[in-house]
């Protein structure tokens, strides 16, 4: 990124805490008592298919232990991947945007997505502004995902991931974390 479009960026965040539009604490809180009464989680899925694979393959595993609604947001071009899958309530597709990491993000941009979670999961690895952005804006409680450089504005717990090779165990980390365990 370069220098103005970082000033830009600083600049937009600075707005979007100020205006309460991303979760965000300021104050210690307790993530057991976050969790205890949490009924909805949004996941914004992966953007590649066997990312894609490897979570449905964990929720799949974890049916029975699930206990809470599920809405996902997805790629358009992996639709059919999500066909089988009954426990997924509502699917939301990414906004059609230029690029993932365009900024400033509208509201309007995500307005489809007409409530707030308890709990939302960005488990895009990648640098994706977008899902960070998804994330932190439609969650009430928690919100948790991978580690990049722009995730930590966005999110309030994120995983460290060492290499891609991992990526099965990671999400199990996450999920683990807000109590969804096969």
């Amino acid at each position: 990124m370069n220098v103005f479009k970082r000033i830009i960026y600083k600049i937009w965040l600075f707005i979007i805490k100020k205006r309460h539009i991303i979760l965000n604490y300021k104050k210690p809180y307790s993530w057991t008592e976050k969790l205890d009464k949490s009924k909805s989680i949004l996941i914004c899925m992966p953007l590649n298919k066997i990312e894609i694979n490897a979570v449905n393959i964990f929720l799949d595993n974890a049916q029975s232990d699930i206990n809470k609604s599920i809405d996902i947001v997805i790629p358009k071009k992996f639709v059919s991947n999500f066909k089988n899958f009954n426990y997924y309530n509502n699917i939301f597709l990414y906004p059609e945007v230029n690029s993932n990491n365009n900024i400033p993000i509208k509201q309007k941009t995500i307005s489809y997505i007409d409530k707030k979670y308890d709990i939302a999961i960005d488990l895009n690895m990648e640098k994706n502004i977008l899902s960070n952005y998804i994330a932190g804006v439609k969650a009430k409680k928690i919100s948790v995902g991978f580690n990049n450089e722009f995730s930590k504005e966005f999110l309030m717990t994120t995983v460290i991931i060492n290499n891609q090779s991992k990526y099965r165990e990671s999400i199990k980390s996450i999920f683990k974390l807000v109590e969804i365990n096969n």
